[in-house]
């Protein structure tokens, strides 16, 4: 029952641990030892259940660097989708701005919480780095946001450019309309008076 409810105690500092993994960071679970999707480098573990799902290895797995990929990607898009909605770069900068540096403000004392020591010796630096952990996320969620911000405007800018061409095309078009409406009017009056002066002189020559 203690390591039971030890283990239900350290589940939150577990998952801090993991946010710190999927970040690039990586987090600590001792002195001098390390665990990154880059590398991993820890010595002898203490008999501690939660401490069975370290990863081991040279670096993450493929379904682990997806999961690393995906995760700041999905985070930058919906960050973009909402910013996108408000009107002008001033405001959607400062959404993107705010949102980001919420997270990372956020994420950063989960970090310092999350982590800490046990004691003076092969345990004295447990948990993700809250500075890295910070830098990472906001480095990662910026780069998506920006360049979903980006193809965003340039798309707007293309149909602009496509509507204002449409735009010309049906002035030009109900131009050239007006002007054969015009030249059509014109001859049907043309038409009209030479059938009176024609009707005029007939009557002229009956007189006479």
């Amino acid at each position: 029952m203690p390591i039971l409810l030890l283990g239900v105690l350290a589940a939150p500092n577990a998952v801090i641990a993991g946010i710190g993994y999927l970040a690039g960071p990586g987090f600590a679970v001792g002195a001098q030892t390390t665990v990154s999707p880059f590398s991993t480098a820890h010595g002898t573990m203490p008999a501690f259940p939660i401490l069975g799902g370290l990863p081991s290895g040279h670096g993450a797995d493929p379904a682990a660097w997806l999961l690393i990929a995906v995760t700041p990607l999905v985070a930058g898009l919906v960050l973009a989708r909402f910013a996108w909605r408000t009107n002008g770069w001033t405001a959607r900068l400062r959404v993107v701005g705010s949102a980001i540096g919420f997270v990372a403000l956020g994420l950063a004392v989960l970090a310092w919480q999350g982590g800490g020591s046990i004691g003076t010796g092969d345990l004295s630096a447990i948990g993700a780095s809250p500075w890295q952990l910070g830098l990472a996320v906001t480095a990662a969620v910026s780069v998506v946001a920006a360049g979903a911000l980006g193809v965003a405007a340039l798309r707007e800018r293309i149909g602009r450019s496509a509507g204002r061409g449409t735009g010309r095309d049906a002035a030009a078009a109900a131009v050239q309309r007006l002007v054969v409406l015009t030249k059509s009017a014109a001859g049907r009056d043309n038409r009209q008076g030479e059938g009176k002066t024609d009707d005029g002189g007939s009557g002229d020559q009956l007189a006479g």
